[in-house]
């Protein structure tokens, strides 16, 4: 069965409902697991970690603060799990206390070699969340089933985020 693992940088729980809810509304057979609270680092670097060991399904990294003061560690290790991995991963670049368009693009750039990481800045996220329509956020159509749905089931009943 496939596994949607959940690493962010803040508490990130609350989603687990909505994707649960999404799930079995679209029918999808997924088990949600999250890591545990603030190891986005860990995870990216251990061999053992549960995105390390999810070998279908898709690798979902929340960020929020670590994009403001780890950049470089932060996109080194992020490209060298991706690149390790069979599976798609999605990076959600969530709004900061403050904007940071630069930093994000900077990091967005940076990560753009890797074929299975697709990125969605703060901006994106945010204008997706007020958008009735279902979009591509991230610029593929050639995104596999899981992701494709993932992305559809963000633009559903928002009133659980």
């Amino acid at each position: 069965m496939a596994t949607i693992a959940i690493t962010a940088d803040f508490t990130a729980e609350p989603v687990g409902e909505f994707l649960d809810f999404w799930l079995a509304e679209l029918e999808l057979q997924a088990d949600v697991a999250f890591t545990g609270y603030n190891q986005v680092f860990q995870e990216l670097l251990t061999l053992d970690s549960v995105l390390a060991r999810n070998t279908q399904g898709l690798n979902v990294v929340l960020l929020r603060a670590a994009i403001d003061t780890d950049t470089a560690e932060l996109t080194s290790a992020l490209v060298t799990a991706a690149s390790k991995s069979s599976i798609d991963w999605l990076v959600a670049l969530c709004p900061g206390a403050e904007p940071r368009e630069l930093r994000e693009q900077a990091f967005t750039d940076a990560v753009a070699q890797v074929p299975n990481l697709y990125v969605i800045d703060s901006a994106t996220l945010c204008n997706r969340l007020r958008n009735p329509q279902i979009h591509d956020a991230v610029g593929h159509n050639d995104r596999p089933p899981l992701l494709q749905s993932a992305a559809a089931a963000g633009q559903g009943d928002r009133s659980g985020l």
